[in-house]
């Protein structure tokens, strides 16, 4: 492992302890931090997002660690983050800078800049996969399935919507 992705795990793990369940009331925002390998398999989320209620016009996507990302989607790569573990890329920085109703983060552990973007977040519901050595969620899901991931993660997000 590098200097850098040492230093990086170090941020992600301070940000971890620092966060918890952020009441923020609710933004209308949320966030999906998925992995390149299922980027073809947006449309269908987006459309079972829409059909269990919620609008995907403010959901915002990140694909991690793009090799060759070509989509609409903003890219969320470890070049983006400085030795001192901080992003350098602004819109991601205005980004942070909001509250999310719920992050969906299906990435592998090795996307150290989705690890501290979900840290960093401010939401009231982070979801994700299941090698949660970060304590980064608030609900782990343990599945390699893209599509199990997400029908498990609606059940979640319908009592969030119910909730509030």
């Amino acid at each position: 492992m590098s200097l850098k992705k040492i230093l990086i795990r170090k941020k992600i793990r301070k940000y971890a302890r620092q966060s918890g369940f952020e009441e923020t009331g609710i933004t209308g925002r949320s966030a999906l931090l998925i992995a390149e390998e299922f980027e073809e398999r947006i449309p269908v989320f987006l459309s079972a997002l829409k059909n269990a209620g919620f609008n995907p016009e403010n959901l915002e996507i990140f694909v991690c660690n793009p090799t060759k990302f070509q989509g609409d989607h903003r890219s969320l790569s470890d070049s983006q983050v400085n030795m001192r573990g901080r992003f350098k890329d602004e819109q991601i920085l205005e980004s942070l800078a909001k509250p999310y109703d719920f992050l969906l983060c299906f990435f592998e552990e090795n996307c150290y800049a989705g690890g501290l973007f979900t840290a960093r977040a401010k939401a009231q519901l982070k979801i994700g996969r299941g090698w949660d050595a970060l304590s980064l969620f608030n609900i782990s899901i343990q599945t390699d399935d893209f599509r199990e991931f997400w029908e498990e993660a609606f059940k979640y997000l319908k009592i969030l919507k119910n909730t509030n």
